[in-house]
């Protein structure tokens, strides 16, 4: 599981996305406020960055390549730089006539060495169109030839944008701001996973891991769930975890533990939402991706916080946001593992509370029905909404539900997998990945094709549990026996497991396995809206409300942002 990343879509929902929650309700003094805000940050506190690419010259196809892409070419020399045009290769040597550069090229000669590499706006097609050829050792005396051999040349530089640290410079920047003003820090809230938050210990402090149980909103839905512990270390011979209720809401958490798997070296392993283990080693990337753009395509070969937010349509003839992989087949295999690295998307937690809120008063009246619900109608009406994450293999006979990925909240991605029965004698095979409009974010996808390997399992028990006030609770959360550990707001549970001796010759993964429920306890007001809820009983109308919403919100803050000359 990788930390964090802030993307472009990502900046936009944390930037924006509260300033459109706050039109939407008609507040939108406090909008222009925000806004106004954003504009006068923009001007003066946030920075674009810019990183060096080196690329060494190993034969004389790089600069041709780089020739036809029409890039401003600077050499370096012992004694200046110079302009190239017309750059060719002559057997060994490279020729080009030279030129002297124009004042506006001598901003960004030294880049490589600057400690602070930014630039304005203004400046990006100038930095970003040059090459920079190094060949230092070479002093000339003709300024309007050059021929030099092309051993000469010790490296080629160029500049591209360095897109994680410009985003987290534009959304720190605006977020120090706004929550100086206390005005985020609620809307943030109202938008995050409601679910228990999982924090381990590292020796010095508590860091934050992920949210757990996800979508449990009634206790008819207790679930167990599977989180992956990439690189958890022991202290002093201890795992420790902190399960934290920072919402609006009660938490009941049945059981805790520790799931170690014993695999094979260079092998991976994922529990999936079944509980049961699947090793993989290196899934291939789609070589096709249908009817999205070039950039979604390419973003989902690698977890690189780059998301598609199911915001547009694979396959034209579903009612939800999809996106359609195709995978060449190694052989006859007929059975594969799809693996995935995804979370809920902030949207979504607001859509949700949208959708909550037209219970109105009412509301808590509705959980507790639910809770005496019948658990699989719940589950059918869920995913005839694509709220989980949908899978579907085409087959001869079309489109065939394979399973879905369960909610993982919006706190953090996690790594998910999911095993197949792919059709039989097929060079390649489709998968369809569907999703509610803006419901979830899809980092990476990937087909395993390897055979499961046997594992072990072993299941700790915790060997403490504690309070918030390090009060002991002895014989707590080692057993699904509905003796519930409670949460309210503000409160947490501590729980310790020993570590055991392991197998050296076996690799081992930790999972936290976590069962339980949750409430939301915000009181809504008003009358209960019968007739738009009414309408949820037709599949996919979940899914036309995010769109809706999102679509008003756009509106709403288009309205806000005109001003009469």
């Amino acid at each position: 599981m990788t930390p964090f990343q802030f993307t472009r879509r990502d900046l936009f929902t944390i930037l924006f996305a509260p300033v459109l929650f706050l039109f939407i309700k008609g507040k939108r003094l406090k909008g222009l406020i925000i806004l106004l805000a954003i504009g006068i940050i923009f001007t003066g506190c946030f920075k674009n960055y810019y990183r060096v690419v080196s690329r060494p010259i190993t034969d004389t196809t790089n600069l041709p390549a780089l020739k036809n892409s029409d890039k401003y070419f600077i050499v370096h020399l012992r004694n200046g730089f110079y302009h190239l045009k017309n750059i060719r290769v002559n057997g060994s040597n490279l020729e080009a006539d030279m030129q002297t550069l124009p004042p506006e090229r001598e901003t960004f000669i030294m880049a490589s060495q600057a400690p602070s590499k930014t630039y304005k706006s203004r400046q990006r097609s100038l930095l970003f169109s040059e090459v920079h050829l190094y060949a230092q050792d070479v002093s000339i005396i003709d300024t309007t030839h050059l021929s030099i051999p092309m051993s000469s040349i010790s490296k080629v530089n160029i500049y591209e944008k360095d897109s994680g640290k410009t985003i987290g410079s534009y959304a720190l920047g605006f977020l120090g701001v706004y929550l100086g003003a206390n005005l985020l820090l609620g809307l943030i809230i109202l938008a995050t996973c409601n679910c228990p938050q999982v924090y381990t210990y590292d020796g010095n402090q508590y860091n934050f891991k992920s949210g757990v149980f996800s979508g449990a909103i009634y206790s008819s839905l207790e679930k167990t769930d599977y989180l992956p512990l990439d690189g958890l270390q022991s202290v002093n011979n201890k795992y420790l975890f902190k399960l934290a209720n920072n919402q609006k809401e009660e938490q009941f958490i049945n059981q805790v533990q520790l799931i170690k798997v014993a695999h094979g070296a260079g092998k991976k392993v994922l529990l999936d939402r079944h509980g049961t283990p699947h090793t993989y080693t290196k899934p291939i990337n789609a070589t096709a991706v249908d009817n999205l753009s070039r950039e979604v395509a390419g973003s989902l070969g690698n977890t690189d916080g780059n998301v598609y937010l199911f915001d547009q349509q694979s396959d034209l003839r579903s009612k939800f946001g999809s996106v359609v992989l195709t995978f060449d087949m190694a052989g006859s295999k007929t059975d594969g593992k799809l693996v995935i690295h995804a979370k809920n998307s902030l949207w979504s937690g607001y859509v949700f509370e949208e959708f909550s809120s037209l219970f109105g008063s009412n509301y808590s009246s509705w959980v507790a029905k639910q809770d005496k619900a019948d658990r699989r109608t719940i589950e059918q009406w869920q995913q005839d909404q694509a709220l989980p994450l949908m899978v579907y293999v085409e087959t001869d006979k079309g489109w065939v539900f394979a399973d879905y990925f369960p909610f993982t909240g919006n706190t953090a991605g996690r790594d998910m997998i999911m095993k197949l029965d792919l059709p039989a004698n097929k060079t390649n095979v489709r998968i369809k990945i569907e999703s509610a409009y803006m419901f979830w974010e899809l980092d990476y996808a990937g087909l395993d094709l390897s055979p499961d390997e046997p594992v072990t399992l072993s299941y700790l028990d915790a060997s403490a549990v504690t309070r918030e006030n390090y009060e002991p609770m002895p014989g707590k959360v080692s057993a699904r026996d509905d003796a519930y550990v409670q949460l309210k707001e503000d409160q947490w549970v501590n729980v310790v497991f020993e570590e055991t001796s392991t197998d050296k010759n076996k690799t081992h993964s930790l999972f936290l396995s976590t069962t339980g429920y949750y409430h939301n306890t915000r009181r809504y007001t008003g009358k209960t809206q019968t007739a738009a809820l009414y309408k949820f009983r037709k599949e996919g109308t979940f899914n036309n409300f995010s769109k809706s919403k999102y679509k008003t919100a756009r509106e709403a803050l288009a309205k806000g942002i005109t001003f009469p000359y």
